[in-house]
Protein backbone atom coordinates (compact mmCIF):
# COMPACT_ATOMS: atom_id res chain seq x y z
CA UNK A 1 0.00 0.00 0.00
CA UNK A 2 1.46 3.48 -1.19
CA UNK A 3 1.73 6.31 1.22
CA UNK A 4 2.83 9.75 1.51
CA UNK A 5 6.43 9.95 2.80
CA UNK A 6 8.90 12.94 3.10
CA UNK A 7 11.78 13.17 0.74
CA UNK A 8 12.92 16.21 2.51
CA UNK A 9 11.92 19.12 4.82
CA UNK A 10 13.36 22.80 5.04
CA UNK A 11 12.57 25.31 7.14
CA UNK A 12 13.78 28.79 8.39
CA UNK A 13 14.54 29.64 12.33
CA UNK A 14 14.11 32.73 13.92
CA UNK A 15 14.34 33.33 17.50
CA UNK A 16 12.95 36.88 17.55
CA UNK A 17 9.28 34.90 17.56
CA UNK A 18 8.19 33.02 20.96
CA UNK A 19 6.07 30.80 18.73
CA UNK A 20 7.83 29.46 16.10
CA UNK A 21 4.43 28.70 14.41
CA UNK A 22 4.33 33.02 14.19
CA UNK A 23 7.52 33.12 11.48
CA UNK A 24 6.20 34.20 8.29
CA UNK A 25 8.59 36.01 7.11
CA UNK A 26 9.05 34.06 3.60
CA UNK A 27 7.78 32.01 1.10
CA UNK A 28 9.74 29.35 -0.63
CA UNK A 29 9.26 28.69 -3.78
CA UNK A 30 10.06 26.41 -5.99
CA UNK A 31 11.66 27.48 -9.59
CA UNK A 32 9.90 26.49 -12.86
CA UNK A 33 12.73 23.61 -13.40
CA UNK A 34 12.18 22.30 -10.46
CA UNK A 35 8.43 22.39 -10.78
CA UNK A 36 9.14 20.30 -13.95
CA UNK A 37 11.01 17.94 -11.76
CA UNK A 38 7.79 17.70 -9.38
CA UNK A 39 5.77 17.07 -12.23
CA UNK A 40 7.60 14.25 -13.62
CA UNK A 41 7.92 12.55 -10.30
CA UNK A 42 4.83 12.75 -8.70
CA UNK A 43 6.13 15.61 -5.86
CA UNK A 44 4.51 17.80 -3.70
CA UNK A 45 6.02 20.48 -1.91
CA UNK A 46 3.60 20.88 0.92
CA UNK A 47 3.86 24.11 3.57
CA UNK A 48 3.13 23.17 6.57
CA UNK A 49 3.46 25.74 9.49
CA UNK A 50 5.25 28.78 9.63
CA UNK A 51 8.27 28.88 7.59
CA UNK A 52 8.57 24.97 7.34
CA UNK A 53 7.85 22.80 4.30
CA UNK A 54 8.17 19.28 3.36
CA UNK A 55 8.96 17.82 -0.03
CA UNK A 56 6.31 14.48 0.09
CA UNK A 57 6.15 11.74 -2.46
CA UNK A 58 3.74 8.91 -2.99
CA UNK A 59 5.22 5.89 -4.21
CA UNK A 60 5.24 1.95 -2.82
CA UNK A 61 8.71 1.13 -4.41
CA UNK A 62 11.13 0.82 -2.18
CA UNK A 63 13.85 1.90 -3.75
CA UNK A 64 12.57 5.74 -4.86
CA UNK A 65 14.53 7.41 -2.77
CA UNK A 66 17.45 6.10 -4.71
CA UNK A 67 15.91 5.96 -7.84
CA UNK A 68 15.62 9.63 -7.40
CA UNK A 69 18.65 10.50 -6.14
CA UNK A 70 19.99 9.09 -9.44
CA UNK A 71 18.02 10.78 -11.89
CA UNK A 72 18.26 14.09 -10.66
CA UNK A 73 21.12 16.33 -9.41
CA UNK A 74 19.85 19.08 -7.82
CA UNK A 75 16.44 21.11 -6.58
CA UNK A 76 16.53 24.73 -6.99
CA UNK A 77 13.95 27.22 -4.67
CA UNK A 78 13.46 30.52 -4.57
CA UNK A 79 13.06 32.26 -0.82
CA UNK A 80 10.75 35.55 -1.06
CA UNK A 81 10.55 38.20 1.69
CA UNK A 82 6.46 38.43 2.50
CA UNK A 83 7.60 40.77 5.88
CA UNK A 84 10.11 43.31 4.82
CA UNK A 85 10.30 44.66 8.98
CA UNK A 86 12.06 41.53 9.15
CA UNK A 87 15.47 43.79 8.71
CA UNK A 88 14.22 46.10 11.69
CA UNK A 89 14.69 42.91 14.20
CA UNK A 90 17.02 41.33 12.51
CA UNK A 91 21.24 41.94 11.46
CA UNK A 92 20.17 40.56 7.34
CA UNK A 93 21.11 43.31 5.27
CA UNK A 94 18.29 45.06 3.41
CA UNK A 95 18.84 43.57 -0.57
CA UNK A 96 21.07 41.43 -0.26
CA UNK A 97 20.81 37.69 -1.91
CA UNK A 98 22.02 34.84 0.11
CA UNK A 99 22.98 30.55 -1.01
CA UNK A 100 21.90 28.30 0.66
CA UNK A 101 22.99 25.01 -0.28
CA UNK A 102 23.86 20.99 1.63
CA UNK A 103 26.88 20.49 -0.54
CA UNK A 104 28.75 19.48 2.99
CA UNK A 105 26.19 17.10 3.60
CA UNK A 106 24.45 18.51 6.97
CA UNK A 107 21.54 20.49 8.27
CA UNK A 108 22.53 23.41 8.13
CA UNK A 109 22.45 25.41 4.29
CA UNK A 110 24.49 28.02 5.42
CA UNK A 111 28.07 28.69 6.56
CA UNK A 112 28.16 30.21 9.75
CA UNK A 113 25.64 29.11 12.43
CA UNK A 114 23.28 32.15 11.36
CA UNK A 115 22.66 33.46 8.17
CA UNK A 116 25.97 35.89 7.32
CA UNK A 117 27.81 37.87 4.88
CA UNK A 118 29.71 34.96 3.96
CA UNK A 119 27.00 33.44 2.36
CA UNK A 120 25.72 36.45 -0.09
CA UNK A 121 25.65 35.68 -3.62
CA UNK A 122 25.70 38.73 -6.57
CA UNK A 123 23.12 38.05 -9.26
CA UNK A 124 24.00 40.54 -11.45
CA UNK A 125 20.63 41.56 -11.69
CA UNK A 126 17.51 42.96 -9.25
CA UNK A 127 15.09 40.80 -8.20
CA UNK A 128 12.49 42.10 -5.85
CA UNK A 129 11.81 40.92 -2.47
CA UNK A 130 14.13 38.11 -3.47
CA UNK A 131 16.33 36.80 -0.01
CA UNK A 132 17.47 33.63 -1.37
CA UNK A 133 18.46 30.40 -3.65
CA UNK A 134 18.40 27.12 -2.15
CA UNK A 135 20.42 24.29 -3.79
CA UNK A 136 18.89 20.80 -2.73
CA UNK A 137 21.45 17.78 -3.77
CA UNK A 138 19.38 14.88 -3.81
CA UNK A 139 22.68 12.36 -3.62
CA UNK A 140 23.08 13.28 -0.43
CA UNK A 141 19.22 13.01 1.29
CA UNK A 142 19.83 9.47 2.13
CA UNK A 143 22.33 10.57 4.93
CA UNK A 144 20.34 13.97 5.91
CA UNK A 145 16.91 15.17 4.87
CA UNK A 146 16.10 17.93 7.41
CA UNK A 147 17.71 21.26 6.15
CA UNK A 148 17.26 24.50 8.08
CA UNK A 149 18.38 27.71 7.89
CA UNK A 150 18.87 30.56 11.01
CA UNK A 151 18.21 33.68 11.20
CA UNK A 152 19.82 35.80 14.26
CA UNK A 153 17.90 38.67 15.71
CA UNK A 154 19.37 42.05 16.37
CA UNK A 155 20.63 42.64 19.60
CA UNK A 156 20.35 46.48 21.17
CA UNK A 157 21.16 48.99 23.63
CA UNK A 158 17.43 50.24 25.20
CA UNK A 159 17.23 53.94 25.75
CA UNK A 160 14.47 55.58 27.75
CA UNK A 161 13.97 59.19 27.89
CA UNK A 162 12.24 60.25 30.48
CA UNK A 163 10.84 63.68 30.98
CA UNK A 164 10.30 65.04 34.78
CA UNK A 165 9.42 68.03 35.90
CA UNK A 166 9.73 67.23 39.73
CA UNK A 167 13.71 67.73 40.34
CA UNK A 168 13.59 66.96 44.15
CA UNK A 169 13.34 63.24 43.36
CA UNK A 170 15.59 62.97 39.68
CA UNK A 171 18.61 61.22 41.96
CA UNK A 172 15.97 58.74 43.55
CA UNK A 173 14.30 57.50 40.25
CA UNK A 174 15.61 53.99 39.05
CA UNK A 175 14.56 51.81 36.18
CA UNK A 176 14.68 48.17 37.15
CA UNK A 177 14.32 45.26 35.29
CA UNK A 178 12.48 41.93 36.36
CA UNK A 179 15.73 39.82 34.75
CA UNK A 180 18.71 40.61 36.49
CA UNK A 181 20.90 40.05 33.34
CA UNK A 182 19.50 43.72 32.41
CA UNK A 183 20.60 47.06 34.19
CA UNK A 184 19.56 50.32 33.27
CA UNK A 185 22.61 52.92 34.35
CA UNK A 186 20.98 56.75 34.52
CA UNK A 187 22.99 59.07 32.02
CA UNK A 188 22.64 62.87 32.32
CA UNK A 189 20.12 64.30 29.84
CA UNK A 190 19.68 67.73 28.69
CA UNK A 191 17.13 69.93 30.80
CA UNK A 192 14.58 68.39 32.71
CA UNK A 193 14.91 64.96 30.88
CA UNK A 194 16.40 62.02 32.21
CA UNK A 195 18.36 59.14 30.29
CA UNK A 196 18.29 54.91 30.99
CA UNK A 197 20.52 52.71 29.06
CA UNK A 198 20.85 49.26 29.29
CA UNK A 199 24.51 47.88 30.14
CA UNK A 200 24.34 45.13 28.04
CA UNK A 201 22.62 44.91 24.26
CA UNK A 202 19.06 43.21 24.38
CA UNK A 203 18.28 40.22 21.87
CA UNK A 204 14.90 41.75 20.14
CA UNK A 205 12.18 39.47 20.75
CA UNK A 206 7.91 39.29 20.01
CA UNK A 207 7.29 39.15 23.47
CA UNK A 208 10.06 38.90 26.21
CA UNK A 209 10.12 37.16 29.43
CA UNK A 210 10.75 39.95 31.96
CA UNK A 211 9.30 43.32 32.09
CA UNK A 212 11.20 47.02 32.85
CA UNK A 213 9.49 49.82 35.24
CA UNK A 214 9.98 53.07 37.13
CA UNK A 215 10.66 52.93 40.46
CA UNK A 216 10.80 55.85 43.04
CA UNK A 217 13.13 54.66 46.19
CA UNK A 218 13.26 56.83 49.02
CA UNK A 219 14.40 56.22 52.88
CA UNK A 220 14.02 52.87 51.98
CA UNK A 221 10.14 53.22 50.65
CA UNK A 222 9.69 51.75 47.02
CA UNK A 223 6.85 53.29 45.10
CA UNK A 224 5.99 51.67 41.26
CA UNK A 225 5.71 54.87 39.22
CA UNK A 226 5.25 52.87 35.58
CA UNK A 227 5.15 48.89 36.46
CA UNK A 228 5.73 48.03 32.39
CA UNK A 229 7.28 50.25 30.13
CA UNK A 230 7.39 49.81 26.45
CA UNK A 231 9.62 47.76 24.60
CA UNK A 232 11.31 48.95 21.16
CA UNK A 233 8.92 49.22 18.35
CA UNK A 234 10.90 46.64 15.54
CA UNK A 235 8.04 47.50 13.31
CA UNK A 236 8.30 51.27 12.40
CA UNK A 237 11.33 53.62 12.31
CA UNK A 238 14.12 50.70 12.78
CA UNK A 239 17.07 51.01 11.63
CA UNK A 240 19.60 47.69 11.85
CA UNK A 241 22.55 48.14 13.68
CA UNK A 242 21.70 51.28 15.15
CA UNK A 243 20.34 51.43 18.88
CA UNK A 244 16.88 50.88 19.60
CA UNK A 245 15.11 53.92 21.59
CA UNK A 246 11.66 54.26 23.58
CA UNK A 247 10.87 57.57 24.48
CA UNK A 248 8.17 57.81 27.44
CA UNK A 249 7.18 60.94 28.93
CA UNK A 250 5.62 61.42 32.08
CA UNK A 251 5.37 63.63 34.75
CA UNK A 252 5.54 63.29 39.09
CA UNK A 253 3.08 65.12 41.27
Amino acid sequence: MSTVKTLFSLRINNSYYSDPLSNKDFDIIPTKKTLVIFDRFKLKWFKCDGCNYQLLYYNSSKNFVDYVSQNISFLEFEIFIKNESLYNFSDLKVGSVYKFENTEGRSRLHQEEFVSDHDVINLGEYRHKLFGIVKISLNKIAQVNEFFINIRPLASFWIYYISNKNFKIKNILQIMSSDNNFVFLEHRGGGEDLVYKSSDPITLRDKYDFIVSIEYRRKGVTDVIKEILPSPNTYSNCVAGKEYFSNIEYTVI
